[in-house]
């Protein structure tokens, strides 16, 4: 499964049935936690770094970026003073 909501889910289930409630609390704590730290990542998405050597010298052309995306605002993007 790679959806982490359905995973902290099935992680619930099999915890009722195998362990007490005083060792479920830091599981399912810890569980949660790991879920919304991966949701975080995948908000900041369209982070990306400028290519030294660009396709073109047009910001909104992805194939200039790493990964291939264009960034939604500067904070969003890393580049290379040593570059230009």
């Amino acid at each position: 499964m790679d959806n982490p909501i359905q995973n902290l889910l099935l992680l619930f289930r099999l915890s009722d049935l195998l362990l007490p409630l005083s060792a479920r609390i830091p599981l399912l704590l810890a569980a949660t936690w790991l879920v919304l730290a991966s949701s975080q990542s995948e908000a900041l998405a369209g982070s990306a770094t400028w290519n030294l050597n660009p396709t073109n010298e047009d910001w909104n052309t992805a194939a200039n970026w790493t990964p291939m995306t264009v960034p939604a605002q500067p904070s969003d993007i890393a580049a290379d003073a040593d570059a230009g």
